[in-house]
């Protein structure tokens, strides 16, 4: 069984979150797990809390000026690949929200800024459907050089509930490219798998409220492709 703790529940190399604690919190287990475990770290989200507090929680893991390149999978495709993640069925069975898992590899293999170049951005809005997203997320990664991301953003603005739906969406929307990537419907097809690396940066906003201020927060995924373009 799963331990419970404030912040989610934990198992070796695993972390079960679901946004019931303090990203700080979080943030700090994370670093200690990942500094004990050889194997990396997995990032079990549960619901909408639970991947706005993981996505936070990669933004802000660094070491030595680099970040961890994970991917970033749903249940369906957990599902698919008979992946043990014993812990997270269980919070998905006791009805507490779809799932995500964000693999996180060994310190010793994340990424440096400047291995990553931002080749084009996706906005994400209130009314951004992850289906057409996804499409859009896909066909941007078939063909980039590599070395080479496409940076789906969205701004940490508006009411909360906004702000935690937009975030899902994109959840949803890479997870969903991901899919396809890793279990094609036509094998036959080229595929190209990506990996993530979360960002919090600041940027002009768009529409900055009266007296407000002219930079807001902006939660930002670089999709980074693996191996040659597909066409």
């Amino acid at each position: 069984m799963c331990s419970t703790r404030r912040f989610g529940t934990t198992v070796s190399g695993v972390l079960c979150v679901d946004g019931r604690s303090s990203v700080q919190q979080m943030l700090e287990e994370a670093e200690r797990v990942s500094l004990r475990s050889t194997r990396g770290l997995d990032l079990i989200a549960v619901g909408d809390p639970g991947v706005v507090a993981a996505f936070h929680v990669a933004a802000m893991l660094r070491r030595t000026a680099r970040a961890p390149a994970f991917t970033l999978v749903g249940e369906g495709t957990l599902a698919k690949l008979d992946v043990d993640a014993l812990c997270a069925q269980q919070l998905v069975h006791q009805g507490r929200g779809k799932l995500f898992r964000l693999s996180l590899p060994p310190a010793g293999e994340w990424v440096a800024e400047s291995s990553r170049i931002v080749d084009s951005r996706l906005q994400v809005g209130n009314s951004t459907e992850p289906l057409s997203l996804a499409k859009a997320i896909s066909a941007r990664a078939a063909v980039l050089p590599e070395g080479s991301v496409v940076a789906v953003e969205t701004a940490l603005v508006g009411e909360e509930k906004r702000r935690r739906w937009r975030i899902s969406q994109m959840a949803r929307a890479i997870a969903r490219a991901y899919h396809w990537e890793v279990l094609p419907v036509d094998a036959s097809l080229p595929t190209r798998p990506f990996s993530c690396v979360a960002e919090l940066v600041r940027q002009e906003a768009a529409n900055p409220p009266p007296g407000g201020s002219a930079e807001c927060w902006v939660l930002r995924i670089e999709i980074l492709p693996k191996g040659a373009p597909k066409w």
